[in-house]
């Protein structure tokens, strides 16, 4: 992602839980609870780095 850096491919496993459901708009809204596999990081590392604020 743009904050994390954490990237998925397809076929990666992952635990997620529904967020939300609205059936009028036929949406379902997911929220990711843990990942596991192969999530890897733009540096290939799988290490999350944080990110300074500017001030």
């Amino acid at each position: 992602g743009e904050r994390t850096g954490v990237n998925f491919r397809l076929g990666d496993r992952v635990k997620i839980r529904v967020a939300r459901v609205d059936l009028d708009e036929k949406k379902i809204d997911f929220e990711l609870l843990q990942k596991q596999g192969s999530a890897k990081t733009a540096d290939g590392s799988g290490k999350v780095k944080k990110k300074r604020r500017k001030k």
